[in-house]
């Protein structure tokens, strides 16, 4: 049954997610939602993501990018144009970037059990804010 119910629930996202037609920002707040943050701002192809906490762990930069924003060409709501990502602190003070952008972020997506090389992809290119 919950397997019945977690399938349901992907369709469905699946399906609202194709008729979006909106920018990068909003896709972005979308793909966030569980998140809640406080601020997505866009610059040029530069996105910054202020979430709603006073500081941003590895962990939780990690789970943005991996189980957040790099899910966006499964929901077709691909982020090709974003060539940079800080996912910081509610008052901007602290966080991470990621310096290559999400046109590659398809590729985080389906990691085989204990690979943790995705981890050290994304840390390769990350620099403390």
């Amino acid at each position: 049954m919950r397997a019945f119910s977690a399938a349901a629930s992907i369709l469905l996202i699946l399906a609202l997610a194709g008729t979006s037609q909106a920018g990068p920002k909003e896709d972005a707040l979308e793909l966030l939602e569980m998140w809640d943050p406080a601020e997505i701002l866009m610059d040029g192809c530069k996105m910054t993501v202020a979430l709603n906490e006073d500081r941003v762990t590895d962990v939780m930069y990690l789970a943005v990018l991996t189980a957040g924003l790099c899910l966006g060409p499964l929901l077709d709501m691909p982020l090709e144009s974003v060539t940079e990502v800080h996912v910081l602190s509610r008052n901007k003070s602290q966080g991470y970037v990621y310096e290559k952008g999400l046109e590659d972020g398809d590729k985080f997506n389906n990691p085989s059990p204990g690979d943790k090389s995705t981890k050290l992809q994304i840390l390769s290119a990350t620099h403390l804010y």
